[in-house]
């Protein structure tokens, strides 16, 4: 039997398998049992597809949070993979009982310039969504938005701090 994820899945066999899901759920756990693989671009691949289903089915994904988490607290998982959930928390509704989890990991991410700029990219984008439901977050999240502004960053990151700045100024603490 071919394995549902390869690490040669096209962005065609993403869209076929996202087709299969919709006619038979139980093949998300198919998608997550591929975060296991030894292979990280199967990781990558897998989590690839998770994010596109995001797109068509949140509420598919969102009962799957605690495997994303899971992965993201292995010290091996590729920054494709990490790029990928964090990502997929930008679209779906982030559960209450994951959002401290989240919040936590997405701040160590914003803070480690050795992490691909798309990763704190997101980062950013998922603190302020956070932010959005905990107002009592967007204070901690400034200070590290403005500390980060102290030092040369990438375009890329800069445009996400002053986009962070405009959602952040709109939300009052309570």
């Amino acid at each position: 039997m071919k394995p549902l994820i390869t690490p040669h899945t096209t962005l065609s066999d993403t869209k076929r398998i996202i087709k299969c899901v919709e006619k038979d759920h139980g093949i998300v756990n198919e998608i997550i049992k591929h975060f296991n693989d030894a292979d990280q671009r199967i990781v990558m691949r897998a989590t690839w597809t998770l994010l596109h289903l995001s797109f068509a089915h949140p509420e598919l994904v969102e009962p799957k949070f605690g495997e994303l988490l899971k992965l993201l607290r292995s010290p091996n998982t590729q920054t494709g993979a990490i790029r990928n959930c964090i990502r997929i928390f930008t679209v779906c509704n982030i559960p209450e009982r994951y959002s401290a989890e989240i919040f936590d990991l997405c701040m160590s991410y914003l803070k480690n310039n050795i992490m691909p700029h798309a990763v704190r990219a997101f980062a950013i984008n998922t603190l302020c969504i956070l932010c959005n439901s905990y107002p009592e977050l967007s204070h901690e999240v400034k200070l590290v938005l403005n500390e980060l502004k102290k030092y040369p960053q990438a375009p890329s990151i800069q445009v996400w701090l002053r986009r962070a700045d405009k959602a952040l100024t709109n939300i009052k603490p309570q």
